[in-house]
């Protein structure tokens, strides 16, 4: 009983940590919003939390296909919300690496952005 509380509480902790990360990085990278923004022209800060939310998210990804027995469990993969999931953390990537490749300075794309959220 206590592990699983335990497990709960971390799973909890590391999912709300990720979103309040993924709501302050969008705000932060997409177009519309960057000039008011902590990581402009800082570009260690935008690396370090790029860093930190594809690490959130590569978690996650772990977790999921250790949920399915590393793909195993086939009814695990063909369930609606694990679909999601997988498709959410496929677009945070996305999101990520095209930020970063436009330079983060502004190059988060909206539309990515709002896709990945109404994912997550």
């Amino acid at each position: 009983y206590n592990q699983v509380c335990f497990y709960f509480l971390l799973d909890f902790v590391v999912y709300i940590s990720f979103y309040v990360v993924w709501i302050l990085y969008i705000n932060w990278t997409a177009t519309t919003t960057i000039s008011n923004s902590p990581l402009y022209r800082n570009r260690w800060a935008a690396v370090l939390v790029s860093v930190i939310l594809l690490i959130l998210n590569t978690i996650f990804v772990i977790k999921e296909l250790a949920e399915s027995n590393w793909g195993k469990n086939r009814r695990h993969l063909k369930a609606l919300w694990n679909i999601v999931d997988f498709i959410s953390s496929v677009l945070v990537y996305a999101y990520v690496l095209s930020a970063g490749a436009a330079g983060i300075d502004g190059g988060g794309s909206v539309p990515l952005g709002v896709a990945t959220t109404v994912f997550l």
